[in-house]
């Protein structure tokens, strides 16, 4: 401020012995003159003046246009002066300290996101990861589902870095989109290589393809059932051997296995498996075996493993099946 005082009033405006510097009672000729050369730099000189105060060569261009804009370019700049006193006194009273010390940079670079933090009001980041208002991005299949941890992994993070509301919200966009466009492709791969299955099977085929490829479905469904498996282990048959996303090696296999299950055809497995099929008369030897005290059966109901009853028991029907046919 005295600065500023000074560069307005270059030397003072008063009659040292009490006069008004006019050159009145006790004033002298010196004095006189000097107030009129203060007067004059004031801008309240005669003809041949120095001009309005603030165009003085005292003040910079920025300082210039600075009290243009604030509309402190008034004749007297003792008004000037209060007008920016009114100023100072009505931004500390809104913000609760002065101007320059709105906000202060941080005392170390590498506690920058603590600071954003320690200005989050002002800089538009919330008092807590739980307080972002993240919404789920539009581009987001309604038919897939959200990861909730992620997102609170998400939040936590652009909280400890300072990230405000909507940074957050347009990396969360940005994620979503990506993810969405990986589904898409995985989804065009997958439709070509189905494409391309079908294609291979057609051309050896042709009309029976659907059929066949029906017929190895089946075939893998009885095999995994005489195998003891659950419907849910059974889950990957729908995939490799499915219309939409087969494997056409796997469907050719279980496709000749159908055929020559329901032609009667042997299969030479080696030593103690002399054929894929048992007769009526095996099935009845493996079933007393099974039902003997050194049997699974046996065991598996005496212990009342409940686990292993289930896995046996589709073995048992079958062995019961042929057994009476």
């Amino acid at each position: 401020m005295n600065k500023f005082l000074n560069n307005v009033f270059p030397r003072p405006v008063w009659n040292a012995e009490g006069g008004d510097g006019g050159g009145g009672d006790g004033g002298t000729a010196d004095d006189a003159a000097a107030a009129a050369a203060a007067a004059a730099a004031a801008g309240d000189g005669g003809d041949g003046g120095a001009g309005k105060w603030w165009e003085s060569d005292k003040f910079s261009d920025d300082h210039k246009t600075m009290l243009t804009a604030r509309g402190l370019t008034v004749d007297d700049p003792l008004d000037a002066v209060a007008k920016l006193a009114d100023m100072e006194a009505a931004a500390t009273r809104k913000f609760g300290k002065p101007a320059d010390r709105l906000i202060e940079k941080p005392e170390e670079r590498g506690k920058i996101a603590e600071w954003l933090r320690q200005h989050g009001e002002d800089l538009g980041i919330p008092e807590a990861p739980d307080k972002y208002d993240l919404k789920k991005p539009e581009s987001w299949p309604k038919d897939q589902k959200w990861d909730d941890d992620l997102e609170g992994k998400a939040r936590s993070i652009a909280y400890e870095e300072g990230m405000t509301g909507p940074a957050l919200n347009r990396m969360t966009e940005l994620f979503a989109e990506h993810i969405v466009s990986l589904n898409k492709s995985a989804e065009e791969a997958e439709a070509q290589a189905v494409t391309e299955m079908l294609g291979e099977l057609s051309k050896d085929w042709g009309e029976q393809t659907e059929p066949r490829i029906a017929r190895a479905a089946q075939t893998a469904s009885a095999v995994a059932e005489l195998a003891g498996m659950s419907p849910e282990d059974m889950g990957w048959i729908s995939e490799v051997l499915g219309k939409k996303a087969g494997d056409a090696k796997v469907i050719r296999m279980f496709d000749a296995v159908g055929q020559a299950m329901s032609e009667g055809t042997d299969f030479n497995l080696g030593e103690g498996n002399n054929s894929l099929g048992q007769s009526p008369a095996e099935a009845r030897a493996e079933l007393a075996r099974m039902r003997s005290a050194e049997g699974e059966w046996y065991k598996a109901t005496a212990k009342q493993d409940r686990n292993e009853m289930n896995r046996l028991k589709p073995i048992m029907d079958r062995l019961q099946k042929i057994a009476s046919s």
